[in-house]
């Protein structure tokens, strides 16, 4: 959705070597084929594994303050909550971009720009499919459907709203629409960022197959190996992130029942010692 949003933020790496933490086997795929392909495929690990893990920016960055102060300002003008909502989708702070995009959502009406409607509506079907509201992307997603000529990249996004609905038929279809007279680059970059919510409805070597129909030569074929590595390593990375926040969930948990048990401990040595107290005043 880069290109439809202006995302900042790069990246890309410079060609020469492989990016860490490569999945197991991969240094091996890209050693294995001539140098040519091998500089191609690791410019394009680089490129995906950059976007594989969120970025969000700490804090407010300057643009979306100003955006912030402008809306304060007047906090019903549906140019100013669109500002803010695409500086929070810049910044990936995707909560934030989900609740200012909310308050304009039912006046999409106000908008003239059909372009600019689009992107208002594409921007939180993101943000909602980021924070796990999958129903409310699926209905903002729903409202797209009156506008035309919608772009290769939301095909694809919408490829996953279906997917975390349950819908696997109307996935394959945008998956299908996404790569539809694409090349195997592009196309693998779509199937990468769709292969796990696929794997959720059983799509994944539906999707897979249609790739390797595309790939004609050895090279795209090594090619199709590699976007298939990088796509479990993107598996990995998820998992292990929602592991952390487990993780740190259970580690609050384990303290805030540390530190009740603490302070019933207190107050029973306080009502210990005054009953002490009571019965010596009592003698």
């Amino acid at each position: 959705m880069s290109e439809l949003r202006q995302r900042r933020g790069g990246g890309d790496g410079d060609g020469e070597k492989p990016p860490q933490g490569l999945p197991q086997g991969m240094e091996k795929l890209l050693e294995s084929e001539d140098t040519a392909t091998k500089e191609e495929v690791i410019q394009r690990v680089n490129q995906l594994i950059t976007r594989m893990k969120p970025n969000p920016k700490p804090g407010l960055t300057n643009i979306a303050k100003k955006a912030k102060d402008a809306l304060a300002e007047d906090p019903y003008d549906m140019e100013k909550i669109f500002e803010l909502g695409n500086c929070y989708a810049n910044d990936e702070q995707w909560d934030r971009c989900a609740n200012v995009l909310l308050r304009g959502w039912k006046r999409m009406d106000e908008i003239s720009d059909p372009s600019k409607k689009f992107q208002y509506l594409m921007i939180l079907c993101e943000a909602s499919l980021q924070c796990k509201k999958y129903r409310q992307a699926l209905a903002v997603m729903n409202d797209t459907d009156k506008l035309d000529d919608v772009p290769k990249p939301f095909e694809a996004l919408k490829c996953k709203v279906y997917c975390m609905n349950g819908e696997l038929t109307k996935a394959l279809k945008a998956f299908n629409r996404a790569i539809e007279d694409e090349t195997l680059d592009t196309a693998g970059i779509y199937w990468t960022s769709c292969c796990q919510p696929l794997k959720k409805v059983g799509g994944y070597e539906a999707t897979k197959s249609l790739l390797e129909n595309l790939a004609k030569t050895d090279e795209e074929r090594n090619k199709l190996q590699a976007l298939e590595k990088i796509a479990e390593f993107k598996e990995e990375l998820m998992e292990a992130e929602v592991r952390n926040a487990m993780s740190q969930r259970e580690k609050t948990f384990v303290g805030i029942i540390i530190a009740l048990v603490v302070l019933a401990c207190f107050y029973g040595l306080y009502l210990l010692e005054k009953r002490s107290l009571e019965g010596m005043k009592k003698k």
